[in-house]
């Protein structure tokens, strides 16, 4: 009768702790900004330049097409718009602080108008690449869009 009371006892522990882990989980941002650097210049043309690179850990929707514009938005609303943005995206705050690269950076130029995507793709069990180090891609800039 004892090892039954245990038994139920353990199960009943066990189904709260699942059952705070996943509150806590749902609990979580989607993101958040780990720390920036901005870097303001002149060039020899005498423009002003403000470019801004940003670690975002992502929590949730890793492969969200549109989490660098919420990204982005975010980031401009608080700072103001730079000249240039890159945002470096890491899934693990631990990455950051042993100096892995992201698993996806965007770059957004307002000068030029263009966003462009670089998808970095390891095998996280052997640390071979079955891809090349990196792709770039050109995403559709949404500062082209009329409305």
């Amino acid at each position: 009768m004892m090892k039954k009371k245990r038994k139920i006892s353990a199960f009943i522990v066990f189904a709260c702790l699942v059952i705070l882990i996943i509150e806590s989980y749902n609990e979580l941002p989607e993101f958040r900004i780990y720390n920036s650097f901005i870097q303001s210049y002149t060039t020899k043309d005498d423009s002003e330049r403000r470019d801004t690179e940003i670690n975002v850990i992502v929590y949730r929707n890793y492969n969200d097409e549109n989490l660098y514009k919420r990204i982005e938005s975010e980031h401009n609303r608080i700072n103001g718009q730079p000249t240039e943005l890159k945002i470096n995206l890491y899934k693990w705050d631990s990455d950051i602080k042993k100096g892995y690269n992201p698993y996806k950076t965007i770059v957004i130029d307002y000068i030029n108008d263009s966003v462009v995507a670089k998808l970095f793709n390891k095998n996280i069990f052997n640390g071979k690449s079955y891809y090349p180090d990196y792709y770039l891609c050109t995403i559709p800039s949404p500062l082209k869009q009329k409305f």
